[in-house]
């Protein structure tokens, strides 16, 4: 029969050819074959892994022969570190494996190189990357030189996020101002981002966008006597206070003055005003000191007064606004 005609695998037809074809005509059904098989499985010039699964509860070695293959990595145990090959060379570039941590608890997962660093997520030239989100697949990358891992979360390291439990997810840390144990070796995208271990300390605080965000000053803090004027452009700053006793500098300038008059008699206290200068009380409170004066015939008299300080105990007047209480968690991976 005629040579079938194919471009690619599903264009095959497995009958074909049918038994009682000349020699010539199978010879021809090979090279067809060899150029469909060509034209379908393209870039066909290294090892190409069927995709597995290995589960691993200890640190194990990955091979060149685990390409493709799913680590599912429980970590109840303890720490795993998962080493990667060492015999890949540039023609292996694009060989790949996936991890998933499967246990939900707080050991992470490290994958590291057997020589030379990696990049995980865009931060370069790590010893080796850490992931103890449980249930993200993490894929990690042999372009033919180097190592790259993809992390777990798309928000960069140091994002501090709202969160609405009181149990810290796995994972996650708290910025509450402690200091992450050995973050070189422990939290090794963090420590690479931050410079140190040190986390900001979000406790009963909100944050505050810096005043030169992108370089360029908007002075919306600096006002003189500001809480924040001080810190205004330094990451990590803190001022400011939940509640605030206004004192006297608080108030605008003011004396208080004035004067009364009225009708006075000499013959007694029957008029407007006592003619021995006894104290008078006002309105509200205030009591009214009059100069002594002695009339000698009735008529009238003006007297100047000064109020009395009024007042008592200063308490602090609220200084926060309508609020809902939450968590925060602190990405470090």
């Amino acid at each position: 029969m005629t040579v079938e005609v194919a471009t690619y695998i599903a264009d095959l037809q497995p009958v074909n050819p049918p038994s009682t074809d000349p020699r010539s005509q199978g010879d021809d059904h090979i090279r067809l074959i060899k150029q469909v098989l060509q034209n379908t499985i393209s870039q066909g010039s290294r090892q190409w892994q069927i995709p597995g699964t290995t589960s691993v509860t200890a640190s194990a070695t990955v091979t060149k022969a685990n390409g493709e293959d799913v680590y599912y990595c429980n970590t109840a145990a303890g720490a795993i570190t998962l080493t990667l090959p060492n015999t890949l060379a540039s023609i292996d570039a694009g060989w790949k494996i996936y991890v998933m941590k499967t246990s939900s608890d707080a050991n992470p997962v490290f994958i590291a190189p057997a020589t030379g660093t990696l990049n995980s997520g865009g931060i370069a030239g790590l010893a080796k990357a850490r992931r103890a989100i449980p249930g993200v697949q993490c894929v990690v990358i042999w372009d033919g030189a180097n190592w790259f891992a993809s992390r777990a979360s798309p928000l960069p390291i140091g994002s501090s996020v709202l969160f609405h439990g009181s149990s810290l997810p796995a994972g996650y840390e708290w910025p509450s101002g402690q200091t992450l144990a050995s973050a070189s070796t422990n939290y090794p995208e963090y420590n690479s981002v931050i410079g140190s271990g040190l986390t900001p300390d979000m406790r009963g605080r909100v944050g505050v966008v810096i005043d030169n965000l992108g370089g360029t000053d908007a002075t919306r803090l600096n006002t003189a006597g500001s809480a924040l004027s001080g810190v205004r452009t330094t990451v990590g700053g803190s001022g400011g206070t939940s509640g605030y006793i206004i004192n006297t500098a608080n108030l605008p300038p003011y004396t208080p003055s004035g004067s009364i008059s009225g009708s006075v008699n000499t013959t007694g206290n029957n008029g407007t005003f006592w003619k021995d200068g006894s104290t008078v009380g006002l309105q509200g409170g205030v009591n009214v000191a009059f100069d002594r004066v002695t009339p000698t015939a009735s008529g009238t008299i003006s007297a100047t007064f000064t109020g009395n300080a009024q007042g008592g105990t200063q308490t602090a007047m609220n200084n926060c606004m309508a609020s809902l209480m939450c968590t925060r968690v602190l990405v470090v991976e």
